[in-house]
């Protein structure tokens, strides 16, 4: 059992019903996270703290911008089961955020009748969770009772991870482990008290190379141009099942916690987000 570094996330979950659900979710994040910020400019310094969170830092201000520094939230967006409607899962990180999950949803709601993305795609917030806050190793301790050596994660959204200047589009197993811990590291020393690491990331990465892979995946093509850069955006990524045969408790607490933050390049639009499935594919 691995006792990850402090990290507290605050989540909510919205409901949304989408005038043209089809379109919509051809890049839901990018297109929501667009116009909200289009959206928080326009209302001025109010919004600042939630824009941040999303964007990096505030445009208006004077402090260096940092290459470095992972985004404070993350957006993932599924279709849901009911016809014209998505959900939207709201992750923010640090503590006492609840605040600005509230600022979120009215901003959502104010998008949604303006409409989003160049078709002016319109939607309503039809219901939100209360925002509940959470350590990582909180969220994941009730899942390890699901422990299975072989397990499948179901990659939904494009993942792509990072191999030192490059990129990769196919599934590496040390790559993955190193992504994984070291987004971890960073989102814990950016929000929240820096502590001494209880756990060895050599040792974990080593472990977690040893599981057996079988793979069934494919690469997407994806980009977008961004009105606030000027440019197109490349944001491939692959999709489909990763099975791991021999996953110590170890690997399964790395992947747990993988499932509770996304892995990989572009998480904060919800890319390298994954569900895991058992072996007889019971979705936990």
């Amino acid at each position: 059992m691995i006792t990850f570094p402090e990290l507290n996330i605050t989540r909510a979950y919205f409901q949304l019903n989408i005038e043209h659900v089809k379109e919509f979710m051809w890049f839901p994040e990018a297109v929501i996270r667009g116009a909200l910020g289009h959206y928080w400019l326009r209302q001025g310094n109010r919004f600042q703290n939630i824009y941040q969170a999303l964007f990096g830092d505030y445009e208006k201000s004077n402090k260096p911008k940092s290459a470095t520094k992972p985004h404070g939230a993350r957006i993932v967006i599924t279709q849901a089961p009911i016809p014209g409607q998505a959900s939207l899962k709201l992750d923010i990180y640090g503590t006492n955020k609840e605040h600005l999950v509230n600022q979120f949803k009215e901003s959502l709601a104010a998008i949604g009748t303006e409409g989003v993305g160049q078709e002016r795609h319109k939607f309503s917030l039809l219901n939100a969770t209360e925002p509940h806050c959470a350590s990582l190793n909180s969220l994941i301790t009730p899942l390890r009772n699901n422990y299975s050596s072989e397990t499948t994660l179901h990659i939904e959204h494009p993942m792509t991870l990072r191999f030192v200047r490059r990129f990769l589009y196919a599934w590496d197993s040390k790559t993955f482990a190193l992504n994984l811990s070291q987004r971890i590291l960073q989102l814990s020393q950016t929000y929240n008290k820096p502590s001494a690491p209880l756990w060895n990331r050599e040792k974990l990465v080593a472990d977690f190379c040893t599981a057996k892979v079988y793979e069934n995946t494919h690469k997407i093509i994806k980009s977008r141009t961004s009105s606030r850069q000027n440019q197109k955006i490349d944001y491939s990524g692959f999709v489909g099942e990763i099975q791991l045969s021999g996953v110590s408790e170890d690997s399964f607490d790395l992947l747990l916690a993988g499932s509770e933050l996304g892995v990989g390049k572009n998480t904060v639009f919800g890319f390298g987000d994954y569900r895991l499935l058992g072996k007889q594919k019971n979705i936990f």
